[in-house]
């Protein structure tokens, strides 16, 4: 129904939105590949329930970003219609949708139908997880509603240099991404077991974890945002790094959270992760239409920024409301120690590829002399290598 809405008021949005009439076709590809996207996700995460991970990441994301880029690059190369390039997403969700397919049906044996009987633990099921639909539409609405405002306020010059900054600044985000699926089965199995003191544990350490990580990653493009853009876009959007700079705060205290929201998951407060979602969106989107006529893109940034720390401490007061813990220690000053001190000692040196090596070099020593990594890290990490073998 999404897809075909979509397809409908392709030209709609392309015409009175983004002021671009060749965005209609692109509008009409990714519709068809809506549909796609979801047969895509879920044959996929029916390895995550036959405890199949390796296959889960090869093909919902190895193979797919490699057939992606291939298929793009290709289209580029043979200098190839737009058209071509865009069809590259659709494709690749239908090409690994038909493998993920055959292999459940074939290699796992699951010939099975069983006719859709609805009973009292499908309903049961259905109320805990509408609010956790919900949840990731307010998540991806909130991700995205600020491209749809500026391109409806300004014009597509600034669309692309908001482009240009939101990825960048999500590489921030990439750290909680790479631990939510390591803990988050963790998290839920000592749920399961009622063990409450080694959920209080693995909570702070995931949260200390992703700050440790983070927070380099985060000054790093805060301190040097005019490098990221020029290198990865060109200096054509330049503009795009003051946004870039509020863009990354936000995302860094995002991940300052830890697994807050997740572990309101855990504890059954769907409809609360739903509500803190909601209301991040609408304050979103209230801001964006107050600041984006006023600062431009800055304005969208700041909204996400907003939004964002509305989010994240939302969920941090409700898990210590829930459950009276909350991750933050004196340790993270060592953290935030051993991250400004190479700013300043290396604010003379010009040579940016040097001074990238030589600041994880310096940030590593000094978390090492101020002894910030735990003997309780290395179990947590022994444990998580058990996980990743078995």
């Amino acid at each position: 129904l999404l897809g075909l809405t979509l397809f409908f008021i392709s030209d709609y949005l392309a015409i009175s939105v983004f002021k671009i009439q060749s965005l209609a076709t692109a509008f009409k590809i990714f519709a068809v590949g809506v549909p796609l996207y979801v047969l895509f996700e879920i044959s996929t995460s029916v390895f995550k329930g036959l405890k199949k991970i390796l296959l889960f990441t090869i093909y919902h994301d190895i193979v797919r970003f490699t057939l992606i880029l291939g298929m793009v690059l290709t289209a580029g190369l043979f200098r190839a219609q737009f058209f071509w390039a865009n069809a590259a997403y659709p494709l690749a969700y239908l090409i690994i949708t038909l493998i993920c397919m055959y292999l459940i049906f074939r290699k796992f044996h699951l010939w099975e139908i069983n006719p859709i009987r609805f009973n009292s633990t499908d309903r049961n099921l259905l109320v805990f997880s509408i609010p956790l639909l919900l949840n990731n539409i307010f998540w991806l609405l909130l991700n995205r509603t600020d491209t749809l405002l500026i391109g409806l306020f300004l014009n597509q010059k600034y669309v692309g240099l908001y482009h240009a900054a939101m990825p960048i600044g999500q590489l921030v985000l990439t750290v909680r991404q790479a631990f939510s699926p390591i803990f988050l089965p963790l998290l839920t199995e000592l749920f399961a077991n009622g063990k409450r003191n080694e959920i209080s544990s693995m909570y702070v350490l995931t949260a200390k974890w992703m700050t440790m990580l983070a927070l380099p990653l985060s000054i790093i493009i805060f301190v040097k945002p005019d490098f990221f853009v020029q290198l990865i876009f060109g200096s054509e959007f330049m503009e795009a790094a003051p946004a870039l700079r509020i863009i990354v705060i936000g995302f860094f205290i995002y991940t300052l959270s830890g697994s807050a929201s997740n572990l309101l998951v855990i504890l059954g407060y769907t409809k609360t992760t739903m509500i803190n979602s909601f209301i991040a969106f609408a304050i979103n989107i209230a801001l964006n239409i107050i600041l984006i006529p006023r600062l431009q893109i800055k304005g969208a940034a700041i909204s996400s920024l907003i939004a964002f720390t509305l989010f994240a401490l939302l969920n941090l007061i409700q898990v210590f409301y829930y459950y009276k813990i909350q991750p933050f220690r004196l340790l993270y000053f060592k953290f935030i120690f051993a991250a400004l001190i190479p700013i300043i000692l290396l604010m003379k040196l010009n040579n940016i590829f040097l001074w990238f090596g030589l600041y994880a070099t310096l940030y590593i020593l000094l978390l090492i002399i101020v002894r910030a990594v735990k003997a309780e890290d290395r179990v947590v990490f022994g444990t998580i290598l058990r996980k990743v073998r078995r």
